[in-house]
Formats: C-alpha cells, sequence, structure tokens
C-alpha cells in the first residue's frame, strides 16, 4: 500500500505541466503571506494593548524586542503582569 502510494505520488509528480506547478506554487505562497500577515497584525494588536492599558514608557519596536526576550525567558523591564493580561 505505501509502495502504491509513493509510486502513484511520483507518477503525478512527472505528468504535471511547468504551468500546473507555478499555480500552486503560488497558491500555498499566498497562504503562506495570509498567515504571516495574521500572526504579525495580531502580535502587533497585543503590543498596542500593553501599551495602552500598563505603564509602559518605549516605543513600541522597543516592545517586540522585549516580547521576544520575554517568550526567550530573559529578563525585561516590562511586569510580568503586562504579558499574562494585556487588558486588565
Amino acid at each position: 500500500m505505501g509502495e502504491q502510494s509513493f509510486i502513484k505520488n511520483k507518477i503525478s509528480d512527472l505528468s504535471t505541466s511547468e504551468e500546473t506547478r507555478r499555480v500552486q506554487r503560488a497558491g500555498v505562497q499566498s497562504l503562506a503571506n495570509k498567515n504571516r500577515s495574521e500572526k504579525m497584525k495580531r502580535t502587533w494588536r497585543y503590543l498596542k494593548a500593553i501599551r495602552e492599558n500598563y505603564p509602559v514608557d518605549i516605543p513600541l519596536r522597543q516592545l517586540r524586542t522585549a516580547l521576544r526576550k520575554h517568550r526567550q525567558g530573559l529578563e525585561t523591564d516590562v511586569p510580568d503582569v503586562a504579558w499574562r493580561n494585556p487588558s486588565p
């Protein structure tokens, strides 16, 4: 069964044209870009909520760096309460 599926995949790869592969690759890339965009939007909303609700006097770019350090387990200037619940 496993060998049959492997051979069928090889046959289907050989039978697809360059145009079909290009379209499939473009579809995968657009989905990856969409997912990346949503994740970045979610992260920036999270950081803006922290900045609005807690007395953090650093720019958003530095707050983003602090988030990366917090996720790595390093010490940051932002209180731990802000990371747990950005909207008190």
